[in-house]
């Protein structure tokens, strides 16, 4: 029996409030013999229906989406879904709520056994909540980040025992990070500078190898070295417009 196994971003989401499982859970061998048959690798499986929260008197479903295993988790304001679904036509939710510290979660991402989540707002300078999800069903906080350096956190990016924080939004929009190697003591540093310029109104980062790729919306794209954090490397930085949002791969370009 084929293992189904995820990666960020293996849900499709269709349409507000319903996450669509695809046939991405496969096994190469069965995609395989699916695309050779020409069929639609995007035939879904199991419709999700999550309840919304409600963010400025509209209802929010669903802000983005990772996955590890066969659990994934799903930002929604001022909630937090977890499903959970090594069986896709029988999936189950449980449903963190973050309403009593008026938080609004927009991304999240895994470190080991803990859930990473990245605060738009929230009371205290609350900027990340961490969750022991050893138990996914009963996930427990241990720990909680604060920070007046920085206002809000739209994006989060585990790499390693680390944590990229992008914080549009509010103030610069820099670089800073989060030292995870003990979860219930997580260490805040940054933001990230150079000699004579500094990413700004950062939004999206992806991290391959030791590289990070953000997309920092109206100030251009970076490349930086991460092979010591404590002195990163500009390699490259392009001023376009506009740059939203960077995606992992595994192909060589």
């Amino acid at each position: 029996m084929a293992k189904y196994t995820l990666t960020r971003r293996s849900f499709l989401r269709l349409g507000a409030g319903a996450l669509v499982t695809a046939h991405f859970m496969l096994s190469s061998r069965e995609r395989q013999a699916l695309a050779q048959s020409k069929e639609s690798l995007l035939m879904p499986v199991k419709q999700v229906e999550l309840p919304p929260s409600i963010v400025g008197g509209e209802p929010w479903h669903a802000t983005g989406m990772w996955a590890r295993g066969t659990l994934a988790g799903v930002p929604a304001g001022s909630l937090i879904h977890l499903v959970e679904f090594s069986d896709p036509q029988n999936p189950q939710v449980v449903t963190i709520d973050i309403r009593d510290i008026r938080g609004d979660c927009r991304d999240i991402d895994f470190y080991e056994n803990f859930l990473v989540c990245g605060l738009v707002r929230a009371d205290d300078r609350r900027r990340v909540l961490i969750y022991d999800i050893s138990d996914w069903k009963k996930p427990k906080l241990v720990s909680t980040v604060q920070s007046g350096d920085y206002g809000t956190v739209h994006n989060v990016f585990v790499a390693g025992k680390v944590c990229f924080l992008p914080t549009i939004g509010r103030g610069q929009g820099e670089l800073f990070m989060v030292d995870l190697t003990d979860p219930a003591n997580p260490v805040s540093f940054g933001p990230v500078e150079f000699a004579e310029t500094a990413p700004t109104n950062v939004h999206d980062v992806t991290v391959i190898g030791n590289r990070l790729y953000a997309a920092a919306w109206d100030t251009g794209f970076w490349i930086i070295d991460f092979e010591n954090l404590e002195n990163p490397q500009q390699l490259s930085y392009t001023p376009v417009s506009y740059t939203h949002l960077t995606l992992p791969t595994n192909r060589e370009v």
